[in-house]
């Protein structure tokens, strides 16, 4: 039991380093094409200092939502919930409790699994970054599946 666990949690540490390897290498390709895209319009000390104002802005905004994610907000008690609401509205009532029982299995099914999700997200995120037909190809399925969703079914070309 013991060996299962840290053979776990020695695969999600390699593979959260991994991504983590995989994005920084990601981050500093969109520095330097950022870099090299300014110096078109800038001077090369200007396009310097554009991108590392840009750098610091987003490092400030990932500092900021990170904080707020491991600052614990003050919960409210919950109130008890009656068997029976005492107006028409109880279908409503009905379906907002079960989506609340959803939304409460998901967000512990990502606590249980983040590290796996995270790296999937990374990788995925890398790849569609890197690959024109992939992004092509998503952005396909995404249009037929929308179509179809509304009914509009699309022809193919």
């Amino acid at each position: 039991m013991i060996k299962e666990t840290l053979a776990q949690a020695f695969l999600s540490a390699a593979l959260l380093g991994f991504s983590l390897l995989i994005g920084l290498t990601g981050l500093g390709f969109l520095v330097a094409g950022l870099y090299l895209g300014l110096t078109h319009w800038l001077t090369s000390a200007a396009a310097a200092a554009v991108t590392g104002g840009i750098i610091l802005f987003v490092s400030l905004l990932s500092l900021l939502a990170s904080k707020a994610i491991m600052t614990p907000g003050k919960k409210k008690p919950r109130e008890p919930e009656h068997s029976e609401p005492p107006d028409n509205l109880s279908a409503l009532m009905q379906d907002a409790a079960a989506l609340r029982n959803a939304r409460d299995h998901l967000a512990s099914t990502i606590q249980q699994h983040k590290p796996l999700i995270t790296a999937t997200t990374f990788a995925a995120g890398f790849y569609l970054g890197v690959n024109p037909g992939a992004r092509r190809a998503l952005s396909q399925a995404l249009a037929e599946a929308s179509s179809q969703q509304f009914g509009k079914s699309k022809q193919p070309h």
